[in-house]
Order: C-alpha cells, then structure tokens, then sequence
C-alpha cells in the first residue's frame, strides 16, 4: 500500500513538474529573443532628427546659426530658393544605407536630391537641402519641420 501512494505521490509531482519546466524553458526562449532583439536593432539603425525652419516675412533674414537647418526669412513677394548643405557621415568601418525623411510644416517646400543613398565607411556625403517656396498661395509666418535620417548598417 506504501509503495502505491509513493508511485501515485510521484506522478502527480511529474504531471505538476513538467508544464513548469517547460513553462521556465519558453520563457527563457522568449527573453533570449527579445534581448538579441534589443542589440540587433540597436546596433543597426541608428535614428538622427535636425529642425529645420523658414520665416515667410516681408524682407529678407539670415539664420546663421548651426543648431539646425536655418533657411533665414525670405520675402512673400520674392519668393524662389534656398539651398542649405548637411553633412553625414559614416565613422564606422562598414557601409550604411542612408534614408532622408521630411516632416512638418516645411516639409511640401523641401526637396532632396536624393532620399536613399549608400556611404562607404569613414566617408562623408554632402546633402544639398533645397526649400523651394511657390509664388502663389503661401501665407506670412514661421514654417517648422524635421529631417529625419535613419542608417542602417550594412
């Protein structure tokens, strides 16, 4: 009688022990995923935003200053171009794939040359930002957006 009750006390102790086990062993998985996770996505993108801001006035300003992409305030009634220069760079020892994105206010006036580019390691690629204002249907006041630049190691 003794030694049924230890056989029945043991696999009740086996039923209970072995979906902890394995609830222990998927939860050990799914840490070990979302950690190689966090590194692998930390250590690819990397995430840079830059202001960017023009005044639409009714004479012509500078901005100088380089804590952003300055356009300065340009004259509603001479309406036309303006080119600013940002520099990227890749100080690592492998490729990455650059991606320029615009957002805010500014953004319809921005363009570009290109929004996907490659730079090779220890290089540095110049980006002609151009704000092209219509003649037509822009109102007086400050216009405000983001360049978002996101590289991805390669």
């Amino acid at each position: 009688m003794k030694i049924l009750n230890k056989k029945k006390r043991k696999q009740q102790e086996e039923k209970i022990s072995r979906p902890f086990s394995a609830f222990i062993v998927f939860v050990l998985i799914i840490l070990t995923a979302l950690f190689i996770a966090y590194f692998y996505l930390t250590n690819i993108f990397e995430y840079e935003k830059i202001k960017m801001d023009v005044t639409v006035g009714d004479h012509i300003g500078l901005n100088l200053n380089s804590d952003a992409v300055h356009f300065g305030t340009i004259d509603i009634k001479k309406t036309g171009e303006i080119t600013r220069e940002v520099v990227i760079t890749n100080s690592v020892k492998v490729p990455k794939k650059i991606y320029l994105f615009k957002t805010g206010s500014i953004s319809r006036w921005i363009s570009p040359p290109k929004t996907a580019f490659l730079i090779n390691p220890w290089q540095n690629e110049t980006i002609a930002i151009k704000l092209s204002i219509p003649a037509a249907g822009v109102s007086k006041g400050n216009y405000s957006g983001n360049l978002i630049i996101i590289s991805k190691k390669i």
